[in-house]
């Protein structure tokens, strides 16, 4: 999500202006001839000053008016964010961790340990890392002074960063954002193998548990099922009869499972969230019906298998049954 859906842009180019003041005319020009698009953008760090703790952030800076296409910012509702030509706008990973909102202020401090008092503008979402995007406006209304560009964000598509990029005095590094959301998908995949594993786990469990009971189920209502084959009902109708209650108590424990399961499953992502790293807390509708169906198709073979010997039963000599 945070690479496909807020981060848009394919790669971040690190220069250095201290070395060469035209470092990011130079790269532009580069990229712009070889189909690149970029916009520049001043990546730094500032510290926050909450509940008199000291915690730090990333800091960007960029033109609103550039960011479409490589940057989509939006609240908890879904609602998209426009950057403010005032205040900030702080990640809702700092905001859970402040306890900040929309209208608060928050006092930051520059390079220099020098404190500013800033309004909060909005509060977006962001997962990895804490986050504050002002626009360059705002930085220069908040610091007093201009914002020094020292990336840019650059969209590639089809194209690539040409090498020629290593040769501009100033050039720092490339990052590319294929590794980070590499990066991303592996610590997700770890996540999934531990699901997996105790779906498993649990499968195994409740196949014994509700094969024993079933079975349980089923001979308790043997004299029962054989009266009624006796006096003339259908092996379909006697099978049906049986399986009434089983089907009523699966559907409600689905019904119920859901509803734990979702609760349950918020508590487990809450539980591996970390000051920099969160999760979207939403119910996922598929996840939900997939859960059903796999529940469902699970208890119908369990049934299936005890109910079978339901034919089996002898109606014309009942001491075979015993």
């Amino acid at each position: 999500t945070q690479f496909n859906d807020i981060i848009l842009y394919d790669a971040e180019l690190v220069f250095d202006p201290d070395v060469d003041p035209a470092a990011e005319t130079y790269l532009q020009n580069i990229l712009e001839k070889s189909g690149c698009g970029s916009i520049p953008v001043m990546n730094s760090s500032c510290i926050l000053d909450i509940d008199n703790k000291f915690e730090q952030s990333q800091l960007i800076c960029v033109q609103p008016e550039d960011t479409d296409s490589y940057i989509e910012l939006s609240e908890s509702s879904g609602s998209s964010i426009v950057i403010p030509e005032e205040g900030i706008l702080i990640s809702h990973t700092i905001a859970r961790a402040a306890g900040l909102s929309e209208g608060d202020s928050v006092i930051l401090y520059d390079t220099q340990m020098k404190p500013f008092n800033v309004q909060i503008s909005g509060v977006f979402n962001y997962y990895l890392g804490k986050c504050i995007i002002v626009s360059e406006k705002a930085y220069a209304d908040i610091f007093n002074k201009e914002p020094v560009r020292n990336q840019l964000w650059v969209n590639y598509g089809n194209s690539s960063i040409p090498d020629e990029v290593n040769d501009i005095a100033g050039f720092v590094k490339t990052k590319y954002m294929a590794d980070a959301k590499k990066s991303q998908n592996d610590y997700i995949a770890q996540s999934d193998k531990l699901a997996w594993l105790l779906i498993i786990l649990a499968g195994v469990m409740s196949f014994l548990i509700i094969l024993d009971l079933v079975n349980m189920y089923v001979m308790k209502k043997k004299r029962e099922l054989i009266i009624m084959r006796i006096n003339g009902f259908p092996l379909k109708n006697t099978v049906m009869y049986a399986a009434l209650e089983c089907i009523v108590t699966t559907l409600a424990g689905i019904v119920l499972g859901t509803a734990a399961g979702i609760i349950l499953a918020d508590i487990v992502v809450s539980t591996r969230e970390t000051p920099t790293i969160s999760f979207i807390h939403r119910i996922s509708l598929p996840a939900c019906l997939i859960s059903v169906s796999i529940t469902a198709a699970y208890s119908f073979f369990i049934h299936y298998a005890a109910f079978t010997k339901i034919k089996k039963y002898k109606i014309t000599n009942l001491d075979q049954n015993e």
